[in-house]
């Protein structure tokens, strides 16, 4: 994600990666299905954000500080909380 500048991350962000897991049985016998992470263009995560496997987050979209995203995040919206739900459009 470095090459992106159009992202804006705060420090301390989480992408949940299970294909990182050690226990290769436990994944084969679908328990975990790693799935990729994109995040659109001029999108903001704050610190401590958590963004789950297969979320997409739109262009233009601000994450709350500190928010657990477990579904897509549409374009120019505002989302915070855990789960991460839309605050407002923007």
């Amino acid at each position: 994600m470095g090459e992106h500048k159009d992202r804006m991350l705060r420090n301390e962000w989480y992408l949940d990666e299970p294909d990182l897991v050690e226990d290769h049985d436990r994944r084969r016998a679908g328990w975990e299905r790693p799935a990729p992470i994109a995040i659109g263009a001029d999108a903001w995560l704050g610190a401590g954000v958590i963004i789950c496997p297969g979320v997409t987050i739109g262009p233009d979209s601000v994450v709350g500080a500190g928010s657990v995203v477990t579904r897509d995040v549409g374009e120019r919206v505002l989302v915070a909380g855990n789960p991460a739900r839309t605050v407002r459009r923007i």
